[in-house]
């Protein structure tokens, strides 16, 4: 006769339940697992402390041959130039479609090392992407420093090393708030097809004079902030570009997008007002002190997005400074709010970069 299984105890439920909650049902980074810290600032409130806020995305490199093709041929039809079935003709386009094809991975939670501590971030959202605002304490820790450096935690054999920044701005001074395409990267975003083929098949321009000026700015002191409605899926040729182009390091605020529930076409030509107008808020939120600079370029709805932006906070807007990428004869009524904050609000339409020396020479 067969002996009945003993009963589970209340007390080896408890035991269980205990040893759960220190056992990480997801490892951090699995080997086939890879993370990217996108550049994030800190900030220092009221009471002296410092908020790092971070901004990661875990995900796992996928080629799925199928769905490479598919959107090959999208992007070649887009452009109408389907006489190249393939990739392999163009180096550019095969790179940058890569991060479109990874697997995210959704409910992870992944440590870092920072400063000799260890934080564990809140589990990845189910594009893979993670969040986090690390108090720090007291600036006075951190005396001088100008980047946080952190790195992610791994398993003792795992060799890799997938390190991140966090730009300590002080409270006071001046920053640049700067959209990328047509501002500081030549994308010619009204023309469809253009825009398409400067996205994915050529190489990226940077618009003349703009990392010069840009580096004068630097020189004044001013911190940067990129507002881009570019996909962050693009972030890797992005940031490369603009080092190689010489424009200052700063955060990095883009806009995520789920190619398999989107059309990648209809995202990029898309209109990004409301996305713009969110992340330049979040911005001046935590940098209650700082004076602002806005540049963006009339493609799209900079205009309409900064006059929103300096009519709510004329005491925190010094300048805004709008490319002028349209052919003439635009009709000028989209800037008469901003031209009507003079006294309170600098405010010129420049088509070449040399123009804003003078202005930007007297910004305090």
């Amino acid at each position: 006769m067969k002996k009945a299984a003993p009963a589970i105890t209340s007390a080896a439920v408890a035991i269980f339940f205990i040893i759960s909650l220190f056992t990480p049902l997801h490892p951090e980074i699995k080997p086939d697992e890879r993370v990217i810290f996108y550049p994030a600032y800190s900030f220092v409130n009221d009471g002296g402390e410092i908020t790092c806020n971070i901004h990661g995305h875990i995900f796992e490199p996928e080629e799925d041959s199928v769905f490479r093709k598919a959107l090959i041929h999208s992007i070649l039809e887009a452009t109408e130039d389907e006489s190249r079935g393939d990739d392999v003709f163009n180096p550019y386009l095969a790179e940058r479609i890569k991060p479109f094809l990874y697997d995210n991975e959704g409910g992870k939670s992944v440590s870092i090392n920072l400063n000799g501590n260890r934080f564990t971030l809140a589990e990845s959202e189910s594009n893979g992407h993670l969040y986090a605002a690390i108090n720090l304490g007291s600036v006075k820790n951190f005396s001088g420093r100008k980047i946080i450096d952190f790195t992610a935690a791994t398993e003792p054999d795992d060799r890799r090393i997938f390190s991140g920044r966090s730009l300590l701005i002080p409270r006071k001074g001046i920053s640049v708030i700067s959209d990328i395409d047509d501002t500081i990267k030549e994308s010619n975003v009204p023309d469809k097809k253009e825009l398409i083929k400067n996205t994915f098949m050529r190489k990226f321009r940077p618009v003349k004079g703009m990392p010069e000026l840009y580096r004068r700015l630097v020189k004044k002191g001013a911190a940067f902030h990129y507002v881009s409605g570019s996909p962050w899926q693009l972030y890797g040729p992005v940031s490369g570009f603009m080092k190689e182009a010489g424009f200052p390091e700063g955060s990095m605020h883009l806009k995520y997008l789920r190619v398999k529930d989107s059309s990648i076409i209809d995202f990029i030509a898309a209109d990004q007002l409301a996305f713009k107008v969110s992340s330049i808020e979040a911005i001046l939120k935590d940098f209650p002190h700082r004076k602002f600079i806005l540049i963006g370029d009339s493609g799209e709805h900079d205009p309409e997005v900064y006059t929103e932006i300096a009519s709510v906070h004329q005491g925190s807007i010094l300048a805004v400074f709008i490319r002028d990428v349209n052919k003439s004869g635009e009709s000028p009524e989209r800037y008469d709010r901003l031209k009507a904050m003079k006294g309170k609000v600098m405010f010129r339409l420049f088509r070449r970069a040399d123009e804003l020396k003078p202005l930007i020479r007297n910004i305090r």
